[in-house]
């Protein structure tokens, strides 16, 4: 995850998985953290390939890359 807290990371993508349409501020809340620094993951993470968004922003989903 690159200079990412791995234990937020992990979060993260714990939730998304079990939740893949779940928005960024639902998420930012369930997982406890701002919603700008979560943003700062999610591109971090899409930059690696790591997790995309499949569709639009309100139906689509989220799909993590394994």
């Amino acid at each position: 995850y690159g200079t990412l807290d791995g234990t937020m990371a992990l979060k993260i993508t714990d939730v998304i998985r079990r939740k893949p349409e779940i928005t960024l501020d639902q998420l930012s809340e369930e997982v406890g953290i701002a919603r700008r620094t979560l943003v700062r993951y999610m591109s971090a993470f899409k930059e690696t390939g790591r997790i995309e968004r499949v569709g639009g922003k309100r139906y689509g989903h989220w799909e993590i890359n394994e």
